[in-house]
């Protein structure tokens, strides 16, 4: 309690001094802003009014009461406009509202107090937060220049966050290293270099730091999770599966297990419980696609006799292509009406599929028509109780368009051993780095076989390779040309094969029943290329899969290709009596 003169204050300081022992602090606030108005320069006067102003504000704050102690905050600062507590409470409570007046709030207090580490940090947080990443790596390294011993190891923690969003992942790195040297014990600093090293490639590295966060905080649900994933990345499927479990033991309802787990069991072929935890797509915090908010319900198994049904494609373009193969199975359940609502570029495509009405998933809600249920297309399995016995094996189950194939039958060489290309899926993949190739030089090998005639159906950024290596292997580029999957499909019924990676590309050669030679990264292999297998139960026949024998290397992959190629593949084309363009509808050799 500050200190009040009778002399300056007769007959009123000792009632503001019991109230204040009593701790009536709005009362005695009260009374110190009338006694201020007689005595405006009293220090004591105005110290007790802001004492007892901050103690009610922080009890309001404490409470979630926001306005009430916002506005005695300002009631403080209109007392005293440049009081340092009063400016740093009031800027952070309105940084946690993200109201844009706290950078204001903060930035008058460091004039005051230039060394107030702690302004410095929460300005920082406020910058990055709204994306201003220069601003705040300025403000955390004066935060960490101030204050930096270990109970500020958090303002190196979230320096090495800024910097690993700036893409300066070495010194996001030292950062965090930092942090931890700081603080050894906060169990979620080893868990963000543990992310920061996932992210860099470095699983080894970052699996030591999982299991230090988890040593720290055992039975972490984001910790083992994270652990989880690097482990299956590596194949180490077990071990993996046992961190799932682990956490659904404590949580059944936690998505990111339950939906990793699934991706597990269907790689290993454990159908019935893999759909139904691959359903977990589908939860709150793991939504790629919202749930429609139709008036209609979703299918979730029972009987469709007689009812009309919508499906909804999701996830990529190979997905839809490799899962429509179920709605010939939903109309032998007796649908009345079915329709599939699905990317624009597959319109044409699918437009084949027998019973089956499409629509672009560009259609507006209120045109599309009614119908009695919905499903999402990669959820037919587990609702049709669907073990991999049900399957719908028969290939192809897609065809080209005659006139599409026509259209294209002109720009490819006739007598000549054609074999498609394609080395890049959609960057937006989140396994793409690993399984896409960076450049089509790592195909150079196969410029070995001067029997064939190499013809690039890749689409997008990775089409201006072409021109690079026009000199030293010249490529027939249509990549460029393909307006839709109409397009590449009537390019690969004039193929004699298809060598590509893990894409779109993949599965419609596996559709059409067009021989695939497909390169597959050893780092999370997709859950449907199974384990080690070199062939594909959805695509029997057609796909041979050539996998990498460590994590990055592709010089393996392409000379294995190549010694299948020449050993199946030129054999059978030179022996042919005519070497013309395949019959787009006859049968195809394997």
């Amino acid at each position: 309690m500050p200190h009040l003169s009778p002399e300056t204050t007769p007959l009123t300081s000792d009632q503001l001094l019991v109230l204040y022992k009593n701790c009536r602090f709005a009362e005695a606030l009260a009374l110190a802003e009338r006694l201020l108005v007689a005595f405006p320069d009293h220090p004591a006067l105005l110290a007790c009014a802001i004492d007892c102003g901050l103690r009610l504000a922080w009890s309001a704050q404490q409470e979630e009461r926001w306005s009430e102690a916002e506005a005695l905050y300002r009631r403080l600062l209109r007392l005293n406009p440049h009081h340092p507590e009063t400016l740093f409470r009031l800027g952070y409570l309105l940084q946690e509202q993200n109201h844009p007046e706290a950078e204001t709030l903060y930035r008058q207090l460091l004039v005051l107090q230039p060394e107030q580490a702690e302004a410095w940090y929460n300005l920082a947080n406020l910058l990055k937060q709204h994306n201003r990443l220069a601003d705040a790596h300025d403000a955390y390294q004066q935060a960490i220049r101030l204050h930096p011993q270990a109970q500020h190891a958090r303002a190196w923690q979230n320096l090495g966050l800024l910097l690993q969003t700036m893409q300066q992942n070495d010194a996001a790195k030292r950062a965090l290293q930092e942090a931890i040297r700081l603080e050894p014990q906060h169990a979620d600093l080893h868990a963000n270099l543990g992310n920061l090293l996932h992210k860099n490639g470095d699983d080894a590295a970052a699996e030591v730091c999982y299991r230090q966060a988890l040593a720290l905080h055992p039975q972490h649900k984001i910790y083992l999770c994270n652990l989880g994933i690097i482990l299956a990345g590596q194949q180490r499927i077990s071990e993996a599966e046992a961190c799932y479990r682990s956490i659904l033991q404590q949580d059944p309802q936690y998505g990111d297990a339950r939906w990793n787990l699934g991706l597990l069991l269907l790689r290993q072929e454990r159908y019935a419980e893999g759909w139904a935890c691959y359903e977990a797509r589908l939860l709150p915090g793991q939504r790629q696609h919202e749930p429609p908010q139709w008036s209609f319900p979703q299918w979730r198994g029972e009987s469709l006799q007689g009812l009309s049904l919508l499906v909804l494609c999701e996830q990529g373009f190979g997905d839809t292509i490799q899962f429509c193969r179920y709605l010939p199975l939903l109309r032998q359940q007796g649908v009345r009406r079915l329709t599939l609502l699905c990317p624009a570029p597959l319109l044409p495509l699918l437009h084949q599929l027998p019973g089956v009405d499409l629509l672009s998933d560009e259609t507006p809600d209120e045109q599309i028509p009614p119908h009695e249920r919905w499903i999402f297309l990669m959820s037919i399995p587990h609702c049709l109780g669907a073990s991999f016995s049900l399957l719908p094996l028969a290939l192809p189950y897609l065809a080209a368009s005659s006139a599409r194939t026509a259209n294209w039958r002109n720009r490819l060489p006739a007598n000549r051993l054609l074999i498609g290309l394609c080395w890049q899926g959609s960057p937006l993949h989140k396994n793409d780095r690993q399984r896409s190739l960076s450049s089509l030089r790592l195909l150079a090998p196969l410029w070995q076989m001067t029997e064939v005639v190499w013809v690039s159906l890749q689409m997008g950024e990775g089409s201006t390779d072409c021109a690079q290596y026009a000199s030293t292997q010249p490529l027939i580029e249509l990549g460029s040309q393909i307006k839709d999957f109409a397009d590449t499909a009537a390019i690969l019924s004039l193929l004699h094969g298809v060598v590509t990676v893990d894409s779109a590309v993949a599965h419609l050669c596996g559709a059409l029943a067009k021989p695939c030679w497909l390169l597959l990264p050893r780092y999370n292999t997709d859950w449907r290329w199974l384990l080690e297998r070199a062939d594909s139960p959805w695509y029997p026949g057609v796909m041979q899969l050539f996998r990498q024998e460590s994590m990055g290397e592709w010089q393996g992959v392409i000379e294995r290709v190549m010694e299948q190629m020449r050993q199946t593949l030129l054999p059978t084309f030179s022996g042919r009596a005519d070497s013309t363009h395949p019959d787009p509808n006859g049968p195809v050799s394997h």
